[in-house]
């Protein structure tokens, strides 16, 4: 069995995830999601380690996910996430 990724460290913190790089849709992301995009939140802890992606909740009614985490690389008040399809940076932010 594979290895999950566990997306516990991002509990109760408020993040800030942004599009690095387009791995896949040649900048031309169906929903729009293309380099230097992005959103603010908190993580669905559950959600992200039921499905292996980062899931912010960022509204009452609205979230914004990646395509599976395949790495999650730690750096000094940063981490890069690499999914199946992007690159994104995720910062720990205060509200």
């Amino acid at each position: 069995m594979a290895n999950l990724t566990s997306f516990d460290k991002y509990a109760g913190t408020f993040l800030k995830v942004t599009k690095l790089k387009d791995n896949k849709f040649n900048g031309e992301h169906p929903n729009e999601i293309n380099e230097g995009y992005t959103r603010t939140g908190v993580i669905h802890l559950e959600n992200s380690n039921k499905h292996q992606c980062l899931f912010i909740l960022d509204g009452p009614d609205r979230y914004f996910h990646t395509s599976q985490v395949l790495k999650i690389e730690e750096h000094e008040e940063y981490d890069l996430l690499t999914t199946v399809n992007s690159t994104y940076k995720v910062e720990f932010k205060s509200k």
